[in-house]
C-alpha cells in the first residue's frame, strides 16, 4: 500500500464518529444480509444470553451439545469468512490443510464473495507456480508452493524435517473448491475461465512428472510426500514412493479437466491423453486389517499415530471414493480414519477426519472429534480458535466447523444429495437453511425430528433435473405434490429419486422407517 493511500485511509478513520450505535446501525443491513443466507437452529435460542465462556463451561458437562454454542460457532465462523474475504481470502498457515480449511465453508455457506477473493488471489499465484515447477523439477506446467502469501508462491520452504519441495498437491486441492462452486452454480463462464486454465496447467505437470512406471505398467509417483508424515520404516527420508494423497489428487485433477472440457466442448485433442494418465494411475493398496494405507507401494509401513489424514483426501475434498458408489474403498478409508492416532493433537487433523467421516456417514466419529474441538481447548471464550489445545491461535476451526456442521447434515454430490448422514444422536431435532449443494440445488430447509421419525425438506434447483435422495435412517413413507417421485418407493428403503423444476421450491415430508442408522459399511464392505 503507497503512502497516499495510508494517509487517505487514516483520514476517512479520523472522520468515523465513534459511536457503536451509529456504527452498528450503518453496517447492520448488509452484513446481516450475507450472514441470514444461511443458518443453523439447534434449539439454542434460550442460551444465547449465555457468555462465550459459560457456553463453553455448561458444553464440558453435558452428555450432548450446548446448542447455543454450536449455533453461534457456525455464525461467527461464516462472519469471520465473509470479513476476511477483501482483496485476499484468508491465508494463515500452509494449503496442505490451513488454508483449505479456511475456505472449506464458502460454497456450501453461500459466501460467493469469498471464493471471488480467494479465486483471484489463486490465479495471481499461477505465474510464480509456473516457475517453480520449471526451478524444482525440471517440468511444465505448475507446482504450487506450500506457503503462498499476498506477495505471491515461489517455493522456498525447503526442508529437511517436512521437504514440501517434493510436495505435488498443492495445486490440486487449492483448484478443488472452485470446483465445487461450479457445481453449485452451474456457472459454466467461471468454469471456462477459472477453473479450465489452472487444471491445464496442473494436468502439463502431471505429463512431465509421470515418466516412470512399475513392472504393471502403472505409473510410479516418485519423489513422493505425504504431509508431514514418514513411514515407520524409512527414517532417512519422508519423501518416499506413491503417497495416496498425490495419486488422489492428480485423479481429481485430471478427471475434473476431462468433465470440464467435456461440458464446454473443447480440449477434444488432448482428452485421450489425460484418459491414458487416469488409466495408469496406481492402485489403492490395504493393510492386513483392510484399511486404506498412505502410501500405495509394497514394504511401506504405516505410520498411523500423525495429526495429518492426507490419505482421506479422496473422500473430502474430493469425491473419489463414497460409500454409494466404490464401497469396499470407502470402508477402507472409514476404517483407516478409526485407526487413525491423533498426533499432537492439531485441530486440522481432528477437521479433516471429521471431514471425511462425515462423508462416510460415521456420527460416532463426527460426534467424538466434533466434541473433543469444542471441550478440550481448541476453542476459546471469545469464539476464536486454537491450532493445538490452549496453545497457537489458528482460523482452522474457525472456517472448519461450520462446515462439519453443514457436511453432517446435507451430502451433495452430482445428482445425489444426502440428508443427515453423519448426524449426532444428541442432535436429534433441528434445522438448517440456505445451504448450497452441489448439484445446482439449495437446500432452502431441511428440518428433523428424529424422536418423531419425521424429516422435513425444500429444495429448489436452478435446472431441471432428476436427482437420487438418499436417508440413511430408511423411508417409512413420503409426502409430496404428484409428480416429484419417480415411482414408489419400498418401505425401509434409504434413497428414491426425485424429479425437480428450475426455480420451483420442492416440499417432502418423510417418515424415517427406523431409529438406527442403516449400517452400509458392514453391509457393502463385506
Amino acid at each position: 500500500m503507497e503512502q497516499k493511500d495510508v494517509d487517505s485511509l487514516e483520514k476517512d478513520v479520523d472522520e468515523i464518529t465513534p459511536d457503536y450505535e451509529i456504527l452498528l446501525e450503518r453496517h447492520a443491513p448488509g452484513q446481516a444480509s450475507v450472514i441470514d443466507r444461511a443458518s443453523v437452529d439447534f434449539g439454542g435460542s434460550s442460551l444465547h444470553a449465555m457468555s462465550g465462556e459459560e457456553m463453553l463451561i455448561d458444553q464440558r458437562t453435558r452428555q450432548g451439545y450446548n446448542p447455543a454454542l454450536l449455533e453461534d460457532l457456525f455464525d461467527m465462523g461464516r462472519y469471520w469468512l465473509y470479513l476476511r474475504s477483501g482483496d485476499y481470502p484468508p491465508m494463515w498457515g500452509h494449503i496442505n490443510i490451513n488454508v483449505n480449511l479456511q475456505i472449506s465453508g464458502a460454497v456450501m455457506g453461500n459466501l460467493p464473495e469469498a471464493i471471488a477473493s480467494y479465486t483471484r488471489w489463486l490465479e495471481e499465484l499461477l505465474p510464480d507456480a509456473k516457475v517453480n515447477a520449471a526451478n524444482i523439477f525440471g517440468a511444465q506446467g505448475a507446482l504450487f508452493g506450500i506457503h503462498p502469501t499476498v506477495d505471491g508462491d515461489p517455493l522456498t520452504h525447503f526442508a529437511y524435517t517436512w521437504p514440501h519441495q517434493y510436495w505435488i498437491s498443492g495445486g490440486g486441492w487449492m483448484y478443488s473448491p472452485l470446483w465445487d462452486y461450479y457445481l453449485a452454480t452451474g456457472d459454466r463462464q467461471f468454469l471456462r475461465e477459472h477453473i479450465l486454465p489452472g487444471l491445464k496447467e496442473l494436468a502439463l505437470f502431471y505429463g512431465s512428472y509421470l515418466t516412470i512406471e512399475d513392472k504393471t505398467g502403472h505409473y510410479i509417483f516418485v519423489p513422493s510426500y505425504s504431509p508431514e508424515n514418514w513411514p515407520r520404516n524409512t527414517q532417512d527420508s519422508p519423501v518416499v514412493i506413491n503417497s495416496a494423497m498425490d495419486i488422489m489428487v492428480c485423479h481429481e485433477v485430471l478427471s475434473h479437466l476431462i468433465v470440464a472440457s467435456e461440458i464446454l466442448g473443447v480440449e477434444s485433442e488432448n482428452i485421450p491423453h489425460w484418459k491414458a494418465i487416469l488409466a495408469k494411475l496406481p492402485p489403492y493398496l490395504l493393510d492386513s486389517d483392510g484399511a486404506l494405507k498412505e502410501w500405495e507401494w509394497p514394504g511401506i509401513q504405516e505410520a498411523l499415530d500423525h495429526r495429518h489424514v492426507s490419505h482421506l483426501y479422496g473422500v473430502w475434498p474430493a469425491d473419489e471414493i463414497t460409500p454409494d458408489g466404490t464401497p469396499e474403498l470407502a470402508r477402507a478409508a472409514w476404517l483407516a480414519a478409526r485407526k487413525r492416532g491423533q498426533g499432537n493433537a492439531s485441530a486440522h487433523g481432528l477437521l479433516h477426519r471429521s471431514l471425511g467421516t462425515a462423508r462416510l456417514m460415521d456420527p460416532y466419529l463426527v460426534n467424538f472429534d466434533l466434541k473433543q474441538l469444542l471441550e478440550q481447548g481448541y476453542v476459546n471464550p471469545s469464539l476464536t480458535t486454537m491450532h493445538n489445545p490452549y496453545a497457537l491461535p489458528s482460523p482452522d476451526p474457525q472456517g472448519g466447523i461450520p462446515t462439519l456442521i453443514m457436511e453432517m447434515l446435507v451430502y451433495s454430490r452430482p445428482g445425489v444429495i444426502g440428508l443427515l448422514p453423519s448426524v449426532p444422536d444428541s442432535l436429534a431435532k433441528g434445522s438448517i437453511q440456505g445451504i448450497l449443494a452441489r448439484t445446482q440445488t439449495t437446500v432452502d430447509q431441511l428440518t428433523w425430528n428424529l424422536e418423531t421419525g419425521r424429516i422435513d425438506l425444500t429444495l429448489t434447483s436452478r435446472i431441471d433435473q432428476t436427482l437420487k435422495l438418499f436417508v440413511r435412517r430408511g423411508i417409512e413413507h413420503i409426502d409430496t405434490a404428484d409428480g416429484v417421485l419417480a415411482g414408489p418407493v419400498a418401505v425401509g428403503a434409504d434413497e428414491c429419486i426425485i424429479h425437480l423444476q428450475a426455480l420451483h421450491p420442492t416440499t417432502l415430508h418423510f417418515s424415517l422407517g427406523r431409529a438406527e442408522p442403516s449400517a452400509w459399511i458392514r453391509r457393502g464392505g463385506q
